[in-house]
């Protein structure tokens, strides 16, 4: 009698080891996560941002409206609005000045705001910021905070 080997049963299907499936599974719980975190700090920064130059823009109408104040009142003691908006912190000959002495108001941008007396048939001045960018137009926080486009 000859022995024969014990034949092994034909596999029926590949098994993959139980590390591998829980590895894949793993992999893909973490890609999920970290793309959910991204989304959501995308969405965080865009919305506060937007908050934040609306809050640049807020402030700076609440700095026009002082210096417009600041030019109603030199018009009212000097019978004139100033050439420049210098003239507001320069001591005048009573030693009186109209906005803070130690310098001119800075913009939420830290530029100076822009300034142009009444012309011919305007009753009241123009005080005016050019935004982030510092030129004329622009959208969000370059866009322009006008003190004649602005509720009052």
């Amino acid at each position: 009698m000859t022995a024969e080997a014990p034949a092994t049963p034909p596999p029926e299907k590949a098994q993959r080891a139980p590390n591998a499936t829980l590895m894949v599974r793993g992999v893909v719980g973490c890609v999920l996560v970290v793309s959910l975190i991204g989304l959501f700090a995308a969405w965080f920064t865009a919305h506060y941002a937007q908050k934040l130059a609306e809050g640049k823009r807020e402030r700076a109408r609440a700095d026009i409206q002082l210096v417009l104040a600041a030019l109603e009142a030199f018009r009212e003691a000097n019978g004139k609005y100033p050439d420049s908006l210098g003239a507001l912190w320069v001591p005048d000959s009573r030693g009186f000045t109209y906005l803070d002495p130690r310098g001119p108001p800075k913009d939420p941008w830290n530029n100076g705001y822009q300034y142009a007396p009444p012309a011919p048939g305007e009753k009241l001045p123009r005080v005016w910021s050019f935004g982030r960018d510092k030129r004329e137009g622009g959208e969000g926080e370059s866009m322009d905070v006008k003190s004649w486009e602005e509720k009052r």
